[in-house]
């Protein structure tokens, strides 16, 4: 018997991929400043070529009756391009998601259009053979201005694009659908329901519960080691025994959905309301902002309506907001990040858990109450980029490790280019199989 191992890490190293970025006067079309930089196929990247040698090698097994397991999807992260701010030196082992603001973006499809981000693909001048792929693509003066450190391949910017998901932590005890802070110093998980607060570990073992007030949100501030709780018109912070330390403060009534802080004050949302809200640690509104989900105020289909939810990322020092139900098959939750100041750093996504075999808390033509519109809204990060997701069926309860995967590529330049009104910028990205 011949038993022959095929390496797929080695035959996806030998895939070399070669970034060309060129700024140019626009006036003149002079050539101002080139940069070349060879890329580094991120985990994500490298997951999503070994499913695609899986799916196409196994074709066939399954119709012989054949032992075939479930073979879990991994997202498309070659349908766009993304221009990065980031600087941060190449880490292959340990990159999952974009690091850095994006500066502008294009997919494979051709876009003209007063958009200041996106860019498109030069008809002209990319080519494929059997040797390689080469992708050019173009900014116009009002496109991707700024500063340029990385440029990456991702999953599509244009579309709703799901997260794919890491392992399931399964706790059937667990209840899955109540808002949720989560303490990362220690992975330690508060959950709010009524007017009780409880407490887990990071193995999700209960540790305790308190009596707060009504909670419509809550989180966890690290600069000053308290919960805040966010009900209809109160908020209050308490410490992790249930000690009561601020208020209950009156805040502007409103039907208040998630919570969190960025140290210097606290930001939330609301049912049926798109605007993000601060709100200080006193309880006077500070700002608001629209966050754009792609979702109306109002969703009437079965009587459901728009929750949100919003968490503080240390890490970029944005806001990752979320938008609830959804009636169609792929859109449960979208995410988008945004400054503090309203502005989106990033696309819109399906936030969307698999477990293998089936999306939970996915659509279910039986059990719409139990497999939607509740299962989807809630949500904290346990660290820089992994989300934790209450969820569940229609008789099983689920917390989610949900990884905040997008980049399959990323190519740090040598040295940053940076891009103004008065110039057009192109990059060329050559994909090489020998």
């Amino acid at each position: 018997m011949l038993n022959e191992l095929i390496n797929t890490s080695q035959i996806i190293d030998q895939i070399r991929g070669d970034v060309t970025v060129e700024l140019f006067d626009a006036r003149s079309n002079k050539l101002l400043r080139r940069e070349q930089k060879h890329n580094f196929i991120a985990n994500l990247g490298r997951q999503y070529l070994q499913y695609l040698q899986r799916v196409s090698f196994k074709s066939g097994i399954s119709g012989l009756n054949s032992t075939a397991d479930t073979d879990t999807s991994v997202i498309e992260c070659f349908d766009s391009i993304v221009l990065s701010n980031s600087v941060s030196p190449a880490n292959p082992t340990d990159e999952w998601f974009i690091p850095g603001d994006m500066v502008g973006w294009a997919n494979k499809s051709t876009y003209s259009g007063p958009d200041i981000l996106r860019g498109t693909p030069n008809a002209t001048l990319s080519s494929t053979s059997s040797s390689k792929t080469k992708w050019v693509f173009d900014w116009p003066v009002h496109a991707a201005n700024g500063t340029i450190g990385s440029v990456c391949w991702a999953n599509n910017m244009d579309t709703t694009s799901f997260m794919a998901s890491s392992s399931l932590i399964e706790s059937r005890s667990f209840p899955g659908v109540y808002p949720i802070a989560i303490r990362r110093s220690d992975g330690y998980l508060f959950r709010g329901s009524g007017t009780t607060v409880t407490v887990y570990d990071s193995n999700l073992a209960t540790i305790s519960s308190f009596t707060t007030i009504s909670v419509s949100g809550l989180c966890w501030d690290s600069g000053t080691n308290k919960l805040w709780v966010i009900s209809g018109n109160q908020i209050a912070s308490y410490s992790d025994t249930g000690t009561l330390v601020d208020g209950p403060i009156s805040v502007t009534a409103r039907s208040y959905r998630g919570l969190t802080s960025d140290g210097s004050g606290l930001w939330t949302t609301a049912r049926n309301d798109t605007n993000v809200y601060k709100i200080s640690f006193s309880g006077v509104d500070i700002s608001n902002f629209s966050a754009n989900l792609g979702d109306s105020n109002t969703v009437t289909y079965w009587g459901l309506d728009v929750g949100r939810d919003i968490c503080w990322d240390s890490a970029t020092n944005t806001l990752l907001v979320t938008g609830g139900y959804y009636p169609a098959s792929s859109n449960w939750q979208r995410m988008r990040r945004y400054t503090v100041s309203g502005s989106s750093t990033g696309y819109l996504t399906s936030l969307n858990a698999w477990d293998g075999s089936s999306y939970v808390g996915g659509y279910n033509y039986n059990y719409y109450y139990y497999d939607t519109y509740y299962a989807t809204t809630y949500f904290d990060l346990l660290n820089d980029n992994t989300l934790l997701l209450p969820r569940h069926t229609y008789d099983n309860n689920y917390i989610f490790s949900v990884r905040l995967d997008d980049m399959g590529t990323r190519a740090l330049l040598p040295s940053p280019i940076t891009k103004t009104n008065s110039q057009t910028l192109r990059v060329t990205y050559e994909f090489n199989y020998s």
